[in-house]
């Protein structure tokens, strides 16, 4: 050990020896028995049986108070900070701090809003910047409870929040009506004050109540309605008018069973008003400044919100006006319905020219000839889609009025065709049924009518009907593949497949063609819905041919 080592370890035992009254014990060497005791003690290490001793032996009664002392308030810093660790959970736990949220600085904090004591505008901060949203939350209830507690006199209870008194006063605080129960509650928990309080407000309140009831009745011209008490309907009803809220049917239907009219009538103007506004924000048009329901805009309005389409009145007003972002708009909705409504989810089609054409057919216009090629290009023409049912009716109809007005009986075929492909084949048969074809002396004529109208009646599953008449118009036409045509679909349906097979090549023979025989076939299978029929069907054409068939297979899973 060096020299200057030695004196500090001197020194160092000479302050020991003072910290626990041992200065009568002589002995200054560090090597000293003593000095290792102190040093032990110092640093917070329990001393031996046997070091206690050797003190009660050197007569160093003090200085094992002194020891002692020291031990028993280590033992108590271990204790109590097991305790402040206790508490801080507990009141983690009480105010929503999740317990893995270790920082201590926040303890004070619990326990301050634990006191009911109001947080400064720093301590609230800090809340919010670790993110403790529930704390929060509670510490502003806590805040607004004490504040109440003053405000209506409520002061004296022990403990905080307890929920019953905090619902009752914020009820009183928002000017609503306690019921019995809690009045009671008030006055047997002895808050006297606050119930004395309430009374005064709920008086002053209804004085207020029956002014504004009275001053309201005669802004929307109520006046003759006899009932002024506040309770009434109408004082509800007056009351969303005078906030601008658009009032139910049934309140607008209670107006007009209580013959307040011109209340109505201020109601109903002032929901189109409010609604006008809601579109303008909503349309971003807000600069124009006709604000009345009566205006054009608010009917051009209406009809986009609820995908409409707008005539070509209202695009030529929209357009003189400088409103042109509200026809695109228009369009754009108007397109999504139309594709809503004409088109499967899997078909992408331009907006031009496909939107003209949708509002056309939407409109029941018939369409030109380049805008048919352009719907039979892109295939959306094909039997039983939404385009075709109505592309087709649009044809039937008109020429059902060019029937009308011309009695050309070429007509009939057309227009029962043109039904079958609407999906309307009773409107085929009550067109062709129009016609006495015992009487018809043009042949050519009569057997076309024979087939379409024997088409109808395969179309309604009539397929004996069907069949009667394909013959008929066989015998009279029998160079035309359609009468076989026909046959041969009547036989499948009939389950006479080797007639069909017959029939269908009588057909081909005359001039049909194999992939329409096919068609006809397949057209068949998909409109069979009984599945035993359906799969008797595909056995038989598998069986036949399976390449040529091979595409009835994923109708067996159907």
């Amino acid at each position: 050990m060096g020299k200057d080592e030695h004196e500090i370890q001197v020194q160092h035992f000479s302050l020991l020896k003072s910290k626990y009254q041992a200065t009568k014990y002589q002995n200054s060497s560090p090597l000293s028995f003593l000095y290792l005791i102190l040093r032990r003690v110092d640093l917070g290490i329990s001393i031996t049986d046997i070091e206690f001793q050797y003190l009660e032996a050197n007569q160093l009664f003090e200085t094992i108070k002194l020891i002692n002392l020291e031990l028993n308030l280590k033992q108590y810093k271990k204790t109590e900070l097991k305790r402040l660790g206790y508490d801080f959970l507990e009141l983690k736990t009480r105010y929503k701090v999740p317990k893995n949220f270790g920082f201590y600085f926040l303890h004070p904090l619990l326990l301050k809003l634990d006191s009911e004591n109001i947080l400064t505008d720093s301590e609230i901060k800090l809340l919010k910047d670790y993110n403790l949203k529930e704390t929060l939350a509670i510490a502003n209830q806590i805040q607004e409870f004490a504040k109440l507690k003053i405000k209506y006199r409520a002061t004296n209870i022990s403990r905080f929040f307890p929920d019953k008194l905090f619902r009752i006063l914020k009820k009183i605080d928002s000017a609503e009506t306690l019921n019995k129960q809690e009045s009671n509650w008030l006055s047997n928990n002895g808050f006297l004050e606050t119930l004395e309080i309430y009374s005064e407000r709920k008086k002053q309140k209804q004085r207020e109540d029956e002014a504004k009831f009275a001053e309201l009745k005669d802004k929307y011209q109520a006046t003759k309605y006899w009932d002024k008490s506040i309770s009434s309907k109408l004082f509800s009803i007056l009351k969303k008018l005078e906030t601008e809220t658009i009032l139910e049917k049934s309140e607008l239907d209670w107006l007009q069973k209580n013959k307040l009219t011109e209340t109505f009538s201020i109601a109903d103007k002032q929901k189109h008003k409010i609604e006008f506004t809601r579109l303008k924000k909503k349309y971003k048009v807000t600069e124009f400044e006709d604000s009345s329901p009566d205006s054009n805009l608010y009917e051009i309005l209406q009809k986009v919100e609820q995908f409409s389409q707008l005539i070509e009145v209202d695009i030529d007003w929209l357009k003189s006006h400088g409103l042109n972002k509200i026809v695109k708009i228009a369009k754009d909705k108007d397109w999504k319905r139309l594709r809503d409504k004409y088109l499967a989810t899997d078909q992408k089609l331009k907006f031009d020219p496909f939107y003209n054409i949708l509002s056309r057919l939407d409109k029941g216009e018939r369409l030109d000839k380049l805008m048919f090629t352009q719907l039979t290009t892109e295939n959306l023409l094909y039997l039983g889609s939404k385009i075709a049912i109505t592309y087709y009716q649009i044809e039937a109809d008109f020429f059902e009025e060019e029937f009308k007005r011309t009695k050309n009986k070429w007509l009939i075929p057309k227009i029962s065709s043109y039904w079958r492909k609407a999906k309307k084949p009773l409107k085929a048969l009550e067109i062709t049924g129009k016609v006495n074809l015992e009487k018809l002396k043009d042949k050519d004529l009569k057997a076309r009518i024979l087939v379409t109208r024997g088409a109808a009646f395969r179309d309604v599953s009539q397929l004996n009907e069907g069949k009667h008449l394909a013959l008929q118009a066989h015998k009279i036409d029998s160079k035309s593949h359609h009468p076989c045509t026909l046959m041969g679909a009547i036989c499948y349906g009939l389950g006479e497949y080797g007639d069909g097979d017959y029939w269908f090549e009588e057909a081909r023979k005359r001039g049909a063609k194999t992939e329409d025989i096919d068609k006809e076939i397949k057209r068949l299978v998909q409109e069979t819905s009984k599945k035993n029929k359906r799969r008797e069907i595909i056995e038989y054409l598998l069986k036949k041919d399976e390449r040529r068939y091979a595409w009835a297979k994923k109708y067996l899973k159907n």
